[in-house]
C-alpha cells in the first residue's frame, strides 16, 4: 500500500483519475498485445482505494473507462473472471469486478468465470454461491470453464456447474 500511496503522490501528483485512466489504459493495451483468454481481476485498482479515497465507482467517468473496456471484452470474447479472493480475505467489500461491472458485462454477452483464486485447498470455493447468486441476478445462466483443453460454456446455479 505504501509503494501505490508514493505512486500516487508522486507520479500522479495525487489524481485519482490520473492513475484509474493509467490502468485501464494499461489493462487495454494487454488485451490489444496479448489478446489473453481470461481477464481475471478487472477492477482490481480499488483495492487501494479504502473508502472512496482516489476515485468513486459511482462516478460517471469511470463508468465510461470500464464500460469501453467491456465493449472490447464482447467483441474479442474474452471471458471475464469473477475473482471471490479480495472478498473472502475481506481486502475488499465487494468481489473483483463489482457486481455493477457484471450487469454491464451481461448487457454485452460478455463470458464468466468464477474463481476463488485459492491459495489453500480449503480455499476452493470459499464465497462461490455468493458469486454465483449475483451472476445469477445479473442475468447469467452459463459459466465458462475449461474442460479437456477447451473452453465450454455450462448452465450453473448456487451450487456448481451441470456439466
Amino acid at each position: 500500500m505504501l509503494i501505490f500511496l508514493k505512486g500516487v503522490n508522486e507520479i500522479f501528483n495525487k489524481d485519482g483519475k490520473k492513475i484509474v485512466t493509467r490502468y485501464y489504459q494499461l489493462v487495454e493495451d494487454m488485451i490489444n498485445t496479448l489478446n489473453p483468454p481470461i481477464i481475471g481481476h478487472l477492477d482490481k485498482i480499488k483495492m487501494f482505494n479504502i473508502n472512496e479515497s482516489f476515485f468513486s465507482e459511482k462516478d460517471t467517468w469511470y463508468h465510461e473507462i470500464v464500460e469501453r473496456l467491456l465493449d472490447i471484452l464482447a467483441e474479442k470474447k474474452i471471458v471475464m473472471e469473477i475473482n471471490t479472493r479480495g472478498f473472502y480475505k475481506k481486502n475488499v467489500r465487494k468481489f473483483y469486478p463489482s457486481p455493477w461491472i457484471m450487469n454491464e458485462a451481461k448487457k454485452r454477452n460478455v463470458p464468466v468465470m468464477i474463481n476463488s483464486d485459492c491459495h489453500h485447498p480449503e480455499e476452493m470455493i470459499k464465497s462461490y454461491k455468493m458469486a454465483a447468486e449475483l451472476l445469477l441476478d445479473c442475468g447469467y445462466k452459463k459459466l465458462t470453464i475449461m474442460k479437456a483443453g477447451e473452453w465450454n460454456s455450462f448452465d450453473f446455479n448456487r451450487d456448481g456447474i451441470k456439466f
